[in-house]
């Protein structure tokens, strides 16, 4: 009987010892999902029932304060570049000539008519930095529910189930401030790279629209080369 009770003891003991704390499941989650020093060709394909585009772009995130992307090809012919230096946000439309300041609930609007917002494509702050977050956990997953704790938040309320074996976010839930579900961001694939795994093949669904979805597919992905600070400049952009 003593045996027994000796083995409990030392399992239990075993496990309260392996069990992760929040800070433990975000430390390796950000170590994954924010990134410096970080170049990316990426195909995105938009789904909707007004009909299906592409575009390609190539991405630069220097890091939290500073993201270009620039919109190279897309199947309707246009051409972009926008910009995210430190709180303000850039689009710039070559034919055009011209740069727009993109503010407010303008940053909640579709990136290129996208289900990703202008805040999903360009944010790469720390999760603890913007929401407040309790962890619970099941057998695959670690589940995280953020809460906005800054006003400049993407969003107010979403919930992530971190893979336990890739601390990734398999699934996040996105909600509005009525609790109402509205879109589901999905990593369908990623790789390991440089000791980190990196998402390879995302998607956002709108919920609110059945039929509407965009993939995002990352073609080549450069996590060492160091991006020139011109690169993250209004002349840059509009050259």
């Amino acid at each position: 009987m003593k045996k027994i009770f000796s083995v409990v003891f030392l399992i239990t003991l075993y496990l309260a010892s392996s069990a992760m704390s929040i800070d433990d499941v975000l430390e390796r989650v950000e170590k994954n999902m924010v990134r410096t020093n970080a170049t990316y060709l990426s195909t995105m394909k938009i789904f909707s029932e007004d009909g299906d585009r592409s575009m390609q772009m190539k991405m630069y995130v220097k890091d939290e304060k500073n993201v270009l992307v620039e919109v190279i090809e897309s199947s309707e012919g246009g051409k972009s570049r926008f910009l995210k230096k430190n709180d303000a946000m850039w689009l710039f439309i070559p034919s055009a000539g011209r740069s727009v300041l993109i503010k407010g609930h303008m940053l909640k609007e579709g990136f290129m008519g996208s289900n990703f917002s202008y805040e999903d494509i360009s944010e790469n702050r720390k999760l603890r930095d913007i929401y407040e977050i309790t962890l619970e956990e099941d057998s695959l997953y670690y589940i995280l529910t953020m809460k906005a704790k800054t006003d400049d938040a993407p969003y107010k309320l979403k919930k992530s189930y971190v893979m336990k074996d890739a601390f990734l976010p398999k699934k996040e839930e996105i909600y509005s401030s009525s609790n109402r579900l509205l879109k589901e961001f999905i990593i369908e694939d990623y790789k390991e790279m440089n000791g980190i795994n990196v998402p390879t093949r995302i998607l956002m669904n709108d919920l609110l629209q059945k039929e509407n979805y965009t993939e995002m597919t990352y073609d080549k992905i450069d996590l060492t080369t160091k991006i020139p600070d011109s690169y993250f400049t209004k002349a840059y952009l509009e050259r």
